[in-house]
């Protein structure tokens, strides 16, 4: 359980404090940062924040709230909660990635598809001969 201090921080410094923490767990150097965020974090805020990220990916990728819950081991009112933050737009830098990994996917089958043109299908399998009795 987090706890967070009653007394509030003004905006501008409350912008300033998150402007530098996203500076540093998101420094150029991939080692430094997730060495950071173990540091930062405990293994339980870790791990909610893993389970989140994929309830969002899941939900993103319309997959049922069962599904998720029997994967991810959340409630089902977690999935429902989320899913209306998404859906009310709650999560654009989100969106944004997951819209231009689609696209990017979307390409790639494209590019398959052009490539395969003419090819029989992958499953296809030849049957070879028996050599006939000589």
């Amino acid at each position: 359980m987090a706890h967070v201090s009653k007394h509030a921080l003004s905006a501008r410094i409350q912008r300033d404090i998150e402007a530098q923490t996203a500076t540093l767990l998101f420094a150029s150097e991939r080692k430094i940062s997730r060495a950071l965020f173990s540091e930062l974090l405990t293994d339980v805020e870790r791990l909610m924040l893993a389970k989140r990220l994929a309830t969002l990916l899941m939900l993103e990728d319309e997959q049922s709230y069962y599904r998720i819950q029997q994967t991810l081991g959340v409630s089902v009112s977690t999935c429902k909660r989320l899913h209306q933050l998404l859906t009310n737009g709650a999560f654009p830098a989100l969106e944004k990635i997951t819209a231009k990994k689609r696209a990017t996917h979307k390409t790639m089958s494209e590019v398959e598809n052009i490539l395969l043109a003419g090819l029989p299908p992958r499953s296809y399998v030849i049957k070879k001969r028996k050599n006939p009795k000589r």
